[in-house]
């Protein structure tokens, strides 16, 4: 995979349950990306957005609201070239769904790890 095709890239990992829904995850993730000159969507953005700070408890989260939030993040894997699954994704159901969303949508997923070892 080359660099040149990839503009927009979405970050899929395991949040729920996780220290701070796993927020640092993300936003180094996402960091990472944008050093490399990429857009990135990530749903620790989303999440913020939606006033969700990462350290209140998910039980406190309303289902609605998730829901809300999942669906938009789905949205936003149809605008990106690619989906990178950050460490531990396996054991999420939100990024498997993703994984699962962005396959059917013929997105290329990746691993994090596996992206930037190609990109180097």
């Amino acid at each position: 995979m080359s660099i040149p095709k990839i503009h927009r890239a979405y970050l899929a990992g395991p949040m729920t349950g996780l220290p701070q829904h796993n927020f640092a995850a993300f936003d180094e993730g996402a960091a990472t990306l944008r050093e490399m000159g990429l857009e990135v969507c990530s749903p620790a953005q989303l999440d913020r957005q939606f006033g969700i700070t990462g350290y209140e408890d998910s039980k406190d989260i309303p289902t609605r609201l998730v829901q809300e939030i999942m669906l938009i993040e789905l949205r936003e894997i149809s605008t990106c070239d690619i989906v990178l699954m950050l460490p531990g994704w396996e054991k999420s159901k939100g990024a498997n769904i993703e994984k699962i969303w962005a396959t059917l949508w013929h997105i290329p997923v990746e691993t994090f790890e596996e992206f930037l070892s190609d990109c180097h």
